[in-house]
Order: structure tokens, then sequence, then C-alpha cells
């Protein structure tokens, strides 16, 4: 095969999901001219693509070295570097990359992710900020900002960024989990009530809405709507340790003694210890 069938077969191999066969294209290929830095850089994919990151750095290496000008190919090398944990070889070619390209949104929020592995929370909330900037439509920069917020333990930049998240995503039930969350991490259960109210209208059968509800519900004292979504969650999965436990302390609260060690015995069964440590106090 021609130079050009051996590259054209390799890469066609890879778009079907033959990542071994087009990794011995581009090998042969290789071994015949080692100059050829498309064919490098696809092969650096598949080694990263692999969790081979070392070896994708050092076919990254060659092809900057030839390509010093290519943005994207310090944003992959950043990447394996990150994916090894050396997270300052990985922010120093990020910013070589926006360098080369100041008005890529990817760019920034690798970078802000870079920096928050960093404990930079400040700088990453700044390059999250410029993603949107550039892209204000960028769900990734949107939670990634909401989740650093949140990390800072401010939750009310979170909640708003969040809920942008659940505007450009609303099918996303992660959004909307995370909206609720923030709400009870406010104090504010009502609102963290109603999230979960309108999430278990259209997701009526993940069993974990209804014991983050029950949970949200012990807050405002509805022990017994509580002790009806914590029975909902065990209908959904039957080995739930946690929502036996925590019906168990509703039952508890509400004195009847019988039913709490009942549900005790069920959650210690399920490998709870927590709920073998009630049991020896009632």
């Amino acid at each position: 095969m021609t130079d050009q069938e051996l590259q054209e077969r390799g890469v066609a191999r890879y778009e079907e999901g033959d990542a071994e066969g087009a990794l011995a294209d581009f090998n042969a290929l290789l071994a015949r001219n080692p100059d050829l830095p498309t064919t490098r850089y696809n092969r650096s994919i598949i080694f990263a693509e692999a969790g081979h990151h070392p070896q994708a750095i050092a076919d990254l290496d060659v092809v900057i070295g030839q390509l010093p000008d290519n943005a994207d190919l310090y944003h992959a090398r950043a990447a394996s570097y990150r994916s090894l944990g050396d997270h300052k070889a990985a922010l120093a070619d990020i910013d070589e990359a926006i360098r080369l390209l100041p008005d890529d949104p990817d760019n920034y929020l690798f970078r802000g992710n870079c920096r928050a592995d960093l404990r930079d929370r400040e700088g990453a909330l700044a390059d999250y900020s410029e993603a949107i900037r550039l892209e204000p439509a960028f769900v990734g920069a949107w939670y990634n900002r909401a989740f650093t917020y949140a990390e800072m333990k401010d939750y009310y930049p979170a909640l708003r960024d969040m809920k942008k998240c659940a505007e450009l995503q609303p099918d996303e039930l992660r959004f909307r989990m995370e909206i609720a969350r923030l709400h009870a991490e406010l104090l504010e259960f009502p609102e963290a009530e109603k999230a979960y109210d309108e999430m278990i209208l259209k997701w009526r059968y993940i069993g974990p809405l209804y014991f983050y509800r029950a949970q949200v519900r012990i807050q405002l004292e509805k022990y017994t709507d509580a002790i009806n979504d914590y029975s909902q969650a065990i209908t959904l999965n039957p080995q739930d340790a946690l929502a036996y436990r925590f019906r168990g302390a509703a039952y508890q609260h509400l004195k009847n003694m019988e039913r709490a060690r009942a549900d005790y015995e069920k959650a210690a069964a399920w490998g709870d210890v927590e709920a073998k440590k009630q049991l020896d106090k009632i």
C-alpha cells in the first residue's frame, strides 16, 4: 500500500472503532517515514484515548517541534499531562494554546479546570467566565463555574449558574438535582422540595429523587410525607439501606418504635453500621 492508502485506511479504521487496527497502520506508516506530523498526531490521539499518556506526549513533543504554532497540539498535550497529574505542565501548555488561539472557549474551560486542580479557584472562575463571555451557551463552563462557587460555599452564584445550565439543557436531570441541593445548602427547604416535586413529575421512576425529597421534608417536619417518600425509594430499590435507616428514624420521631426497629433491622441486614448502632439504643 502507498503511504496515502495506509493513512486513509488507518483513519477509516479509527472512525469505525478499530483503534488497534488504526494503530497498526499508523505504526507501519511512521516506520517508513517518521516525519509525518498528521500521522503522529493521529497516533497520539489513540494513545491518549487508551490511557497511554506518556506515549501520547512523546508523539506530541515531536509534532509540536514540527508545528510550533498549532494551538490544538498544545491543548492535546495539556490533556495528557493533566491525566498524569502534572497540572503545572498542563497549565503551561494550555497557556500557550491560549496565546496562539485566544478566542477559543474550550481553552479557557480547560485552563479553568487546571487552575481548579491547583486550588486556584479565583483563577478558575476567571477562566470559566471568559469561556462564557466567548460562548454564552457553553454549558460546561456554566456548570464548572457553579461547581467552583459551591466548593467555595458561595451558594447564591452557584445556584444562579446551575439554573442557567438547566435553562440551556432542560432535560438534563443532574442540573436540576444540583439546584435542589443548593437550595437545601441555603436552608431554602420549601424551594428544594418544589424542585424535587418538579423532577419527580418528569422522572418518577428514579429512586434517589424520593430519598432526597424525603430528606428535605424531614427538615420541614413533614414526617409522614417523608416516610412515604422513603417507602417509594425502597419500592424502586429494595436494597436501599439508607432509605430503611432514615425511614426508621422518621418512625422513631413519630414514636412508632415497632416500625422503627423493623426498618433499622432491615438496614443493618444490608450492612448499614449506623442502623445497627440505633438498634442498640432502642
